[in-house]
């Protein structure tokens, strides 16, 4: 089959198939982002916590490498240290507000 189309008609032709392409990548795009968002909400209760997790990751790095680092101390030493500065100060902030809150509540009562 062959056409013999003007320069005005190939351009036309060019045009809409240009047009064609756009409107499938756009749609294309807008799928995924509805199916990913769809699917991400169904999910959401597995990937909260790995988000936190990466997050609290990404932060203490650098406190865990200064300490296998500079302070010359062993990955497991230094791994602990990691974990009792974050448990120590939020074990001493509940303790801190359960006596406060024991202390209100024997007033009221």
């Amino acid at each position: 089959m062959n056409l013999n189309l003007s320069d005005q008609q190939q351009k036309v032709v060019a045009a809409g198939v240009t047009t064609f392409a756009a409107v499938i990548v756009a749609a294309t795009v807008v799928a995924v982002f509805v199916y990913s968002a769809r699917f991400f909400q169904v999910f959401s209760h597995v990937f909260l916590p790995l988000a936190v997790a990466a997050v609290f990751a990404l932060v203490l790095e650098p406190w865990y490498d200064w300490l296998r680092l500079r302070a010359q101390l062993p990955s497991i030493v230094a791994l602990i240290a990691v974990f009792l500065s974050i448990l120590i100060p939020i074990a001493l902030i509940v303790v801190f507000f359960w006596f406060a809150d024991r202390d209100t509540v024997n007033r009221i009562v």
